[in-house]
């Protein structure tokens, strides 16, 4: 994201990629929650292809403790900007992948966009932020126009509420390779670059 935003077709092949290795992460019972752009690597594969790896899950390795102190842990080592409502909140009960799917959205976001869906001065004012203010839409972000069904998505992964939001990993790709479609986008196939770079 160093050179701004990602073209929509690499951003949505990424983001499918993202969502299948945090379902296989899921169905082993491992909850990430400190998912964010820092924790994404992309490699390069041969013909210029890419694969999107989720790194560091560290937080994740708390996981047989219980609800409180996992909810601690992750109020003190999550990045705020990308910490579910609920989690800044200390409501989460147990191994809840919507956490990691909430995050997921705000990286997915940032790639469309290289904007955050909320952000602020200071830590009060983000916290007060994620936990009430709407997030912008991907246009208002961008300053261009996107796919109506690619709103949609963003806007589903986006929500405060935890059950209004994706409920799977595998939903959340099966909506992502819907809005794809809705919008022509070829969200299957790897991508490359001419250059491969």
């Amino acid at each position: 994201l160093r050179n701004g935003r990602l073209p929509l077709q690499r951003a949505m092949i990424l983001g499918r990629q993202l969502c299948e290795g945090l379902a296989a992460a899921h169905e082993n019972g491992v909850i990430h929650r400190d998912l964010k752009p820092a924790n994404l690597f992309v490699e390069k594969l041969t013909g210029g292809a890419e694969k999107l790896k989720v790194l560091d899950f560290g937080i994740s390795k708390l996981a047989e403790a219980s609800s409180q102190e996992l909810t601690r842990a992750g109020q003190t080592l999550g990045t705020l900007a990308y910490m579910a409502p609920e989690q800044i909140r200390g409501a989460v009960k147990g191994n809840d992948p919507r956490l990691d799917l909430y995050s997921a959205g705000v990286s997915l976001f940032l790639m469309f966009t290289a904007k955050r869906p909320i952000d602020a001065e200071d830590t009060v004012q983000l916290l007060q932020a994620v936990l009430e203010k709407p997030p912008l839409t991907l246009a208002q972000a961008a300053g261009v126009e996107f796919p109506q069904a690619v709103e949609a998505f963003i806007a589903k992964a986006l929500q405060k509420d935890p059950t209004r939001r994706y409920q799977s990993a595998l939903e959340m790709r099966d909506a992502l390779l819907q809005a794809a479609h809705d919008a022509q986008v070829d969200a299957i196939a790897h991508f490359s670059s001419p250059t491969g770079a």
